[in-house]
C-alpha cells in the first residue's frame, strides 16, 4: 500500500502488513508529521450480519383484504389425511360389490329383467313361483319309529319364465328344534315359462312317533342357503 504525508506529500511505499487489520499511528520521516492510518481494504474484517429484528407475536395482526383490492385471495386448503384416502380407495369397490346383493329383493323386484345377472352366483328371482300340493305321508317303520314321506310342487304363475329356485323342506318338533331338512328336491336352475308346475323329489326320512309337529317348505336361493348353513 502508498502512504501519503498530508504535510510535505512525501510518498511511502510499504505492505498492508505494516500496518496491520487494526490500523497504526505512522509518522513522515521527511517533515516528522504523525497521522493515524486505518487498515488497508485488504486485511479490513467484513461487517457482521446483525439478527433480523425480534416482532413479538402480539404484534402480528391479520389484516383483511379491503374491498376493490387487487390483491389475491389466499385460500386454504384442508387436506384429508392418507390414511384416510386409501381406506376410501379399498372400501368403495367392496361397497359397489355388496350394495347390489345387499338390496338384491328390491333391485329385482323393479327389474326383473335383471335376474340373469344374478343366477351365476345362485341367486333366483322366486317372485311369481308358488308352492302346492304340500303333503305329508306316514307309515310305521318299527321299532317305535315312523317314516314320513313329504312332497310337494312348484308352479309358476307369473306372466314371464323363471328359473328354478331351491326348495328347503324342514321338519321341526316340538320346542321349534329341527329334526330333519333337506334342499334336493328340485333340480336348481331349470327354465320355467308361464304356468308350468314342477314336481319335487319326495324326502322321505324317520323319526320318533309324533315328533314332528310341523312342517315347513321355502323356496331359497343358494346365497340364502349358504348364509344359514354359516
Amino acid at each position: 500500500m502508498i502512504l501519503n504525508c498530508s504535510k510535505c506529500a512525501t510518498r511511502y511505499l510499504i505492505a498492508d502488513a505494516s500496518i496491520g487489520p487494526a490500523g497504526r499511528s505512522v509518522r513522515c520521516a521527511n517533515c516528522g508529521h504523525s497521522w493515524f492510518e486505518p487498515a488497508p481494504e485488504s486485511l479490513r474484517e467484513p461487517p457482521s450480519e446483525l439478527p433480523p429484528p425480534h416482532i413479538a407475536p402480539s404484534t402480528l395482526r391479520k389484516h383483511p383484504i379491503p374491498p376493490g383490492s387487487n390483491l389475491p385471495v389466499v385460500v386454504v386448503v384442508h387436506r384429508a389425511p392418507g390414511w384416510l384416502k386409501y381406506l376410501c380407495v379399498m372400501l368403495l369397490p367392496l361397497l359397489l360389490i355388496m350394495t347390489p346383493f345387499a338390496y338384491r329383493k328390491t333391485i329385482l323386484d323393479h327389474h326383473p329383467e335383471f335376474a340373469f345377472l344374478y343366477e351365476p352366483f345362485g341367486i333366483y328371482y322366486t317372485d311369481g313361483l308358488a308352492l302346492a300340493d304340500i303333503t305329508l305321508k306316514s307309515s310305521q317303520a318299527g321299532n317305535g319309529q315312523t317314516h314320513y314321506t313329504l312332497a310337494c310342487s312348484v308352479i309358476n304363475e307369473a306372466k314371464g319364465s323363471r328359473t328354478m329356485p331351491v326348495v328347503v323342506a324342514t321338519l321341526l318338533g316340538t320346542g321349534g328344534h329341527v329334526i330333519g331338512s333337506s334342499s334336493n328336491l328340485v333340480e336348481t336352475g331349470k327354465n320355467m315359462i308361464s304356468g308350468d308346475l314342477e314336481h319335487c323329489v319326495p324326502y322321505s326320512f324317520d323319526a320318533k312317533a309324533n315328533d314332528v309337529t310341523q312342517v315347513r317348505v321355502d323356496l331359497a336361493d343358494l346365497f340364502d342357503l349358504t348364509l344359514r348353513r354359516k
